[in-house]
């Protein structure tokens, strides 16, 4: 994984609670389960998940992989 989606997966979190979302709520917009937020936001890609969660992420929020977040 190159280290911009590396810093795109590690900033879920951050994302997650600026836009006011528990991790549950967040599972269900993403059609995933709690876990996988969990562990997307350690840093994890899963790797039975494929790039559609990234698209999911940018469509629901406006951000791409390619975003370099503080």
């Amino acid at each position: 994984m190159d280290d911009s989606l590396k810093n795109f997966m590690r900033n879920i979190t951050d994302l997650r609670e600026q836009n006011g979302l528990s991790k549950r709520q967040m599972a269900k917009l993403l059609g995933v389960s709690v876990r996988t937020v969990t562990r997307l936001e350690q840093g994890d890609f899963p790797s039975n998940l494929s790039v559609r969660i990234v698209f999911q992420i940018q469509k629901h929020f406006g951000v791409a992989a390619k975003d370099q977040w503080k």
